[in-house]
């Protein structure tokens, strides 16, 4: 069972009966992800179904993640969601600045609110802002989530609930952190977002928020593992063993009222943890601005759009990077090409390791003779 199957069979029970979880919380998270643009506004106040509704007149839907339609049909014809109200709802997008930022408030029948910032979107410059967040602190989308969070009007005596998912969840603790009072909060919510920097995460203010938040994980996270992370996670089962789609929540086991969780991540999250946390602990924020740049060019001039692509032709996509770096000079070469030795170091996957040093090394051998012969 997932979240849509979770509505389905549970949609009719509401909040009085059955108090908020964590499954409710992914469920709104998703909702951010809709761009209610012409129907929504800072100013505006509107149902789930009457907003839904007019969504589907405008016959946006069909430039929508199939699942994400289902789920919210379901949420806004359910008896558990279709109280709820949407409001200042914001949206900003800036390819410029590789800034990607939405939020959306809800107000539950369980007179509190569940404040949503969308999440890192299919797009490969989505994915780039996700990891734009390892050398860059802080990223112009975590400035706009506290202006956002600090700026809100709640009911008296209302609490708030803040969260997101994948770069969403990031958002939600950093506003929440940086909040000046966070009295109100009653629980952060981390959908699979990216962690932070070891300094973040020992701030004071930092330590005052942590026993609120509450991370989720899917069993072979990748995104989740970004940055440093030292909430006790509960990790997800999922029904599939893709890696780029366990980061969708559509492949979350649903246990009653609750995610069916695992005891630890896969091997292939491990994999990834240790590689990431190479990037995080060991190279210079000069030596992840450079190859992230240059592998996102790279990304560009194949035409990979999608997160996805990039897994699904990953060997493709390292020639092509191989085949870039000729045109750079000798210290950006040696850069990109050091950190990926560095990032195999950690035993991402053995063979596929080995195939890429051993290409790694021809490559080199070739320039050496390129270079050799021309000085000649």
């Amino acid at each position: 069972m997932n979240i849509i199957d979770y509505l389905r069979w549970r949609g009719e029970i509401p909040f009085r009966i059955s108090p908020f979880n964590d499954v409710d919380n992914v469920i709104l998270s998703q909702i951010s992800y809709v761009n209610w643009e012409g129907i929504l506004n800072y100013n505006s106040i509107m149902t789930l179904p009457e907003a839904w509704q007019r969504y589907q007149d405008l016959e946006e839907t069909r430039k929508m993640n199939p699942n994400l339609i289902l789920m919210v049909d379901e949420a806004a014809n359910s008896e558990r969601f279709k109280k709820v109200r949407l409001m200042y709802y914001v949206r900003e997008i800036d390819a410029a600045k590789e800034m990607q930022f939405s939020a959306l408030t809800m107000y539950l029948p369980d007179n509190t609110y569940y404040v949503a910032f969308e999440g890192t979107e299919s797009s490969v410059i989505g994915w780039k802002e996700d990891f734009n967040m390892t050398y860059m602190f802080p990223i112009p989308s975590q400035k706009m989530a506290y202006d956002y969070l600090a700026n809100l009007k709640f009911r008296p005596f209302s609490k708030v609930r803040v969260g997101g998912h994948s770069k969403g969840g990031n958002l939600a603790i950093y506003a929440s952190v940086m909040l000046e009072n966070s009295d109100r909060i009653i629980n952060v919510y981390n959908n699979d977002g990216p962690g932070f920097s070891k300094e973040f995460l020992d701030s004071k203010k930092y330590k005052k928020i942590k026993p609120k938040i509450v991370s989720l994980i899917p069993h072979s996270s990748v995104i989740g593992q970004l940055m440093n992370n030292d909430i006790d996670e509960k990790i997800v089962l999922c029904s599939t063993n893709d890696l780029a789609w366990q980061h969708i929540v559509y492949s979350w086991e649903v246990d009653v009222t609750k995610f069916a969780e695992a005891d630890k991540t896969s091997k292939e999250s491990k994999f990834f943890q240790e590689a990431l946390n190479h990037w995080n602990n060991d190279m210079s924020t000069e030596q992840k601005q450079i190859f992230m740049n240059t592998f996102y060019e790279t990304i560009t001039d194949l035409g990979i759009t999608e997160a996805n692509q990039i897994f699904k032709y990953k060997l493709t996509l390292f020639k092509a990077l191989m085949n870039k770096l000729k045109n750079y000079d000798e210290r950006t070469r040696k850069i990109v090409i050091d950190v990926i030795k560095a990032l195999l170091q950690s035993n991402v996957n053995a063979f596929y390791n080995t195939y890429v040093e051993n290409r790694l090394k021809k490559y080199e051998r070739t320039l050496l003779n390129e270079n050799t012969s021309s000085e000649r």
